[in-house]
C-alpha cells in the first residue's frame, strides 16, 4: 500500500499561479510615463531605422519596413528635443526613399504601415507613391487619397483612372477621385454604378 506525502492536498499549478501574480502586478502598478530619456532612445532608434532603409541589406530593409508602425511612431507624438524641422527631415528622407527604393516590397510595406497614422504630414509620401511606376505603390497612394485630399493628387488620380484595371483598386480610385473633386470621369462613374 502506498503512503501519501504529509501535504497531500491539491497542489497549485505553477503556471496558473504565475499568471495570476502577473495580472495582479499589472493592476496594481501605475501606468508608465515615458521620460525624456525614453523619448530620445525612440528618436535615435527611428533615425537608425531610416539609415538602415537607405543603406542596409535587403533583409534588414524589409525588417524595418515591417516594423515601420513602431519605428516611425515618434514622428507623431511628443518628441522633446526635436523640433518640426527635425520631423520634416525624417519625412523628406522617407519621401526620397519611396522615390528611389528599388525593392517594391520595402516601399509597399513601409507605406502600408505608415498609412495607419492618419497624419496630413504623410501626404507628400503618398503623392510620391501615386507618381510611382509601381502598381503596388500607386495603390497605396490611391488608398490614402480615398480618405485625404490634396490638389496635387488629382492629376495623378485622373491619370491612374485611365490605366488602372484591377477592380479592387478601381473602387478605391473612384472614391479618391470624387473626394478630391474630379469632374472629368462622372460618366464612367455612373456607368459603373
Amino acid at each position: 500500500m502506498r503512503t501519501l506525502p504529509k501535504n497531500h492536498g491539491p497542489r497549485p499549478m505553477p503556471a496558473l499561479v504565475g499568471a495570476l501574480l502577473f495580472f495582479v502586478s499589472l493592476t496594481l502598478s501605475s501606468p508608465a510615463i515615458p521620460d525624456d530619456n525614453d523619448s530620445e532612445k525612440r528618436w535615435a532608434s527611428m533615425e537608425l531605422a531610416l539609415r538602415t532603409l537607405w543603406t542596409g541589406d535587403p533583409a534588414a530593409k524589409r525588417e524595418i519596413a515591417d516594423e515601420a508602425l513602431l519605428e516611425f511612431g515618434p514622428l507623431f507624438g511628443a518628441h522633446p528635443g526635436h523640433d518640426d524641422e527635425a520631423v520634416a527631415r525624417i519625412l523628406a528622407g522617407l519621401q526620397s526613399l519611396i522615390r528611389t527604393e528599388t525593392d517594391d516590397f520595402v516601399s509597399y510595406r513601409l507605406l502600408s504601415a505608415l498609412g495607419n497614422f492618419d497624419e496630413d504630414s504623410l501626404t507628400a509620401l503618398f503623392l510620391e507613391a501615386l507618381k510611382s511606376r509601381s502598381p503596388n505603390l500607386r495603390s497605396c497612394g490611391i488608398d490614402w487619397f480615398a480618405e485625404h485630399t490634396d490638389p496635387e493628387a488629382l492629376p495623378e488620380l485622373e491619370a491612374s483612372w485611365r490605366h488602372e484595371e484591377r477592380p479592387w483598386v478601381r473602387s478605391s480610385l473612384m472614391i479618391a477621385l470624387v473626394k478630391n473633386g474630379s469632374r472629368n470621369d462622372i460618366d464612367d462613374f455612373l456607368d459603373l454604378a
